[in-house]
């Protein structure tokens, strides 16, 4: 595998890299992947990524966002991975501050999507994290962020089959009421969850 990886045939790295998803010792190889001159090898070592864990792992991912996020199939490859949208991720973007420093169309878009996957999960634990997240300045400075957030967030959740029936009533409410601010959505959010184990 790793002489696959190694190889002059962009076509045979890529193979190379998705049997690097069988041997966890070839994870390092193919993360290097991501930055390969073939955006077909780029995309699989995306992929190949994000079928591991841990902070390595996360790291990676986010280098892919930022080199590639522009690229919605990129986008799908990092958010279709447990780590690829997890809160790791997301606290680790607003670390390394230059994701949230303009708030461009694709990165908007991405948070949202961002959003929907946490809100379709329906981990109390995350949609918290999420909330919380979103009053830090880097977020709260741009209202972009928090609307695109809210709503992947909320339709995540409308669609999730965990929801119960109070998170959907509360959620309907929100929607009929078009006066309502991104703020006083949040507020409600939070008191929706917050110490609330059984949501």
């Amino acid at each position: 595998v790793n002489e696959a990886l190694s190889d002059t045939s962009p076509g045979i790295r890529e193979h190379g890299v998705i049997l690097a998803e069988r041997f966890p010792g070839c994870l390092e190889r193919a993360i290097t992947k991501i930055d390969d001159p073939s955006i077909r090898v780029a995309f699989q070592a995306t992929l190949t990524t994000g079928d591991f864990h841990g902070e390595k792992v996360i790291t990676a991912l986010a280098h892919a966002l930022t080199k590639y996020g522009q690229d919605t199939w990129f986008q799908t490859a990092i958010l279709s991975s447990e780590d690829g949208s997890s809160p790791e991720l997301l606290n680790l973007l607003v670390d390394q501050g230059s994701f949230f420093d303009k708030a461009d169309p694709w990165k908007v878009g991405f948070l949202e999507s961002f959003s929907y996957v946490i809100g379709s999960r329906h981990h109390t634990e995350q949609i918290n994290f999420l909330l919380s997240a979103l009053s830090l300045p880097s977020i709260e400075r741009e209202v972009k962020w928090q609307e695109a957030a809210v709503n992947g967030l909320t339709k995540g959740l409308q669609n999730s089959t965990t929801s119960t029936a109070q998170v959907k009533e509360v959620l309907t409410r929100m929607e009929a009421d078009s006066t309502l601010k991104v703020n006083e959505k949040i507020r409600q959010l939070s008191g929706l969850y917050s110490g609330s184990p059984q949501f």
